[in-house]
């Protein structure tokens, strides 16, 4: 049987060939449908389904004109090309062939036997008339709908040969059960359905009921086959088409098709005013022959790595598209007061509602332009630059990373201008909650391990209790970042020795930012930790144990060495963010209790106070992360009194200002420092120093010693 030009079989249109049309003309002039299958269709009459394969064929070629008779009203009723033949052979009615006998039957009933057969006809025709020019009125109608059949057939022959459009309803080309449960939904065009396909991906079907997998992949393989596309032209992307799994490890450029949009700088399609070749400061220098402004970026890029790379691959593609979707600019022909511009549009990305303050957001696209409601990844078509406003802190490291990135260009000759020279880091805080700190309280932390020991062992099973509460903890003792204690193995713990005797301690190494190895001293807490998850999995304890099994495992291999890749991070920070989701549950339900108790009359301003608390904790639980803990053990340490050095140390930053940060009251820090010193020069001076006096009090000094 000659493949339909289109798709086999299903749900989908198929379309029709010349084969099939001939076949149903001969059905209809009422020849043998296992010799017209064979003839037109290929089919072998002495197969065990040829059959049944003819008559498939007709009901599904019935179906096709069915759905072809939706796309016009000037075409015939498809259902009169489907009368049974049967019921229109050419016959007289059964009453007059009872009334007029054969001739045999003449011949022998009225004794002409001896006669000619001239003779005997002549008889006949004397007897009963000249049938031959008398036809059955039944006869003759069923003639007329013969011809009509065959007219029919003509006309949706010049349908057959339309092809689909994008505007066309899903109704005309596809099964009208799974059309209309579509429709139902808002897709009712050919281009709407494609759009949501690609935008859902290769699940999209789970959204609509009564559409299964079989459907969804004879709906998608239709819409993606080389003939529907060649006039189309609107694919399904390879990422639709592909399951998680499929697309595990693929670049972003081999799952979606390059455009000029609010796309991932990897697709991103730039006309040539806005490519950079011809950009305002482009140098003649161009030592590394960069094609354009794209080009120059991803040669910056190519010189970081890890989660470096990400962060800077995230603001520079931000600036570029600001230039080329706001500004309509190529990178390489902003100005300084183009740059200045984007920083306010970093600013106001806080506002709200930028039509009720038009003053606030002074830019031609949308905040919702912008911004997605949830964070997508880049292969996704919701892919947006933005997940949200982002707060001074990160303005301003974006800010850093951009005049990196002019730094860069202006080194290899790329730019002959530097327009981020006069680019100030400070910037404007637009709400308060953008200022939020970053920082579990001790008290936070306190619950954390109550609630993990209580009520979250209750909710989950043992093993995944005891690697959750190993994660928070061992990121709280160590100041880890999720990264790199996803891939830290247990012999990265080694033994501290001095003069050749092991002092008790344990060092960690860690490959951080850059892959470079650091180390650093682990608190006895942290080795105690380690030990209690590693008993967990049968695991020998620390300083008995140098295999280079991971020190965190999936719940099926508790720290097994499997390979692993760098959504093993994702895992893990979805981990604890669920964790903390679930320690505020409680806390909510107590909150709701106690506003139940404060509008019954109960002390309010306790009440109130307690509430004030409590919902402070939930909003640091439901907004933090597994990075939270890092800025917290850097935090505690300092407020312990830890120099400002060692807790740089430990935490692996290469500039003081960054460990700076994490003092968060410098006026009580600079108190405390101060009295302490004052106690070093009263020793020094032989002074003796009471408490400090308020400001107007005489100062009560023994200067005996002097």
């Amino acid at each position: 049987m000659p493949n339909p030009a289109w798709f086999k079989n299903g749900n989908i249109a198929t379309r029709i060939g010349k084969h099939h049309l001939a076949f149903l003309r001969a059905y209809v002039e009422g020849l043998s449908v296992p010799d017209i299958a064979e003839r037109y269709l290929g089919i072998d009459p002495d197969a065990p389904a040829g059959l049944s394969l003819g008559k498939e064929t007709l009901r599904w070629l019935r179906s096709q004109f069915l759905r072809a008779g939706k796309r016009s009203k000037k075409l015939p009723n498809p259902r009169l090309i489907f009368i049974a033949p049967e019921r229109l052979h050419s016959a007289p009615s059964p009453a007059r062939q009872t009334s007029i006998p054969t001739l045999e039957e003449f011949v022998e009933e009225y004794g002409y036997d001896d006669f000619s057969e001239a003779e005997q006809l002549e008889a006949w025709q004397a007897r009963f008339g000249d049938t031959s020019a008398v036809k059955d009125r039944k006869t003759e109608r069923n003639d007329r709908l013969r011809k009509k059949q065959l007219l029919a057939i003509k006309h949706y022959e010049e349908v057959f040969d339309a092809v689909p459009t994008l505007d066309d309803a899903l109704a005309a080309w596809v099964d009208g059960t799974l059309a209309r449960r579509l429709a139902e939904n808002g897709f009712v065009s050919i281009a709407s359905v494609i759009d949501m396909i690609n935008t859902r991906g290769n699940t999209w079907y789970k959204d609509f009921p009564r559409i299964g997998v079989i459907a969804a992949q004879q709906i998608a393989g239709w819409l993606n086959c080389e003939p529907v596309q060649a006039v189309l032209n609107k694919p399904v992307t390879i990422r639709a088409r592909l399951n998680r799994t499929e697309r595990k490890g693929l670049p972003v450029s081999a799952l979606r098709t390059r455009q000029f949009g609010l796309v991932p700088m990897e697709i991103l399609h730039l006309p040539e005013e806005l490519s950079g070749k011809n950009g305002l400061f482009r140098s003649l220098d161009n030592f590394e022959k960069h094609a354009d402004d794209v080009a120059m970026i991803q040669s910056w890029l190519n010189t970081k790595s890890g989660l470096t790379r990400k962060a800077y691959q995230s603001e520079a593609e931000r600036v570029l598209l600001f230039a080329v979707l706001e500004l309509r600019k190529s990178f390489s022909s902003l100005t300084a007061e183009d740059l200045h511009r984007y920083k306010t549009f970093l600013g106001s990305l806080a506002v709200e509602d930028e039509h009720a303050n038009p003053i606030a957001w002074p830019f031609h696209q949308s905040r919702e332009f912008w911004i997605s409601d949830r964070p997508f990844s880049r292969s996704d078509p919701r892919w947006k630059p933005f997940a949200g406003a982002l707060s001074p802190v990160s303005q301003q490291r974006g800010l850093t990373i951009i005049k990196t990135l002019y730094s860069f260009a202006l080194n290899c000759g790329y730019l002959r201008y530097n327009p981020s020279a006069t680019l100030s880091h400070k910037v404007q805080s637009y709400t308060v909650s953008q200022a939020q700190e970053r920082v579990f309280t001790i008290d936070e932390i306190r619950y954390l391990i109550e609630f993990v020991d209580s009520d979250y062992r209750l909710q989950v099973g043992l093993d995944h209790y005891e690697r959750t509460r190993f994660l928070f903890l061992y990121l709280y003792l160590t100041g880890l970042r999720i990264s790199e204690l996803a891939f830290a193995r247990v012999s990265d713990i080694k033994p501290v020795y001095a003069r050749g005797a092991f002092t008790g301690d344990y060092r960690m190494q860690v490959k951080g930012k850059g892959n470079k190895v650091d180390e650093f001293v682990l608190s006895e807490q942290a080795i105690l930790c380690a030990n209690r998850y590693l008993k967990h999995c049968d695991k020998p304890p620390i300083g008995m144990n140098d295999t280079s099994d991971y020190l965190v495992g999936t719940l099926n291999q508790k720290g097994a060495g499997v390979p692993r890749n760098k959504n093993f991070s994702r895992n893990l920070h979805d981990i604890i963010t669920s964790f903390l989701s679930a320690a505020a549950k409680p806390l909510k339900q107590e909150i709701t209790e106690l506003v139940g108790k404060s509008n019954s009359g109960a002390n309010q301003e306790n009440l109130s106070v307690k509430i004030s608390y409590l919902r402070g904790m939930v909003n640091h639980f439901e907004h933090g992360s597994a990075h939270w803990f890092r800025h917290s053990f850097g935090t505690h340490w300092i407020a312990a009194d830890a120099s400002v050095q060692s807790v740089q140390h430990k935490l692996r930053h290469k500039s003081i200002s960054t460990t700076l940060l994490y003092i968060h009251n410098v006026l009580d820090s600079e108190i405390a420092t101060t009295r302490k010193m004052s106690q070093v020069h009263a020793e020094l001076l032989n002074t003796r120093m009471t408490n400090l006096p308020l400001p107007g009090q005489e100062i009560n000094v023994d200067d005996s010693g002097s």
